[in-house]
């Protein structure tokens, strides 16, 4: 049950896209490539807790 809880504070790739397009910053697909594989190690290590 923290586990689900724990997610609910990641944002989403479309959250971190959009916040890069409000913040005049790089973004785009290969961006979202990279975050989405930064989210997904992010979710493993809340995993293994």
């Amino acid at each position: 049950m923290g586990k689900s809880i724990s997610f609910k504070n990641i944002p989403s790739i479309t959250e971190c896209d959009k916040f890069l397009m409000e913040q005049k910053l790089p973004h785009g697909k290969q961006v979202r490539e990279y975050v989405y594989s930064v989210l997904n190690q992010v979710r493993q290590e809340i995993s293994k807790d």
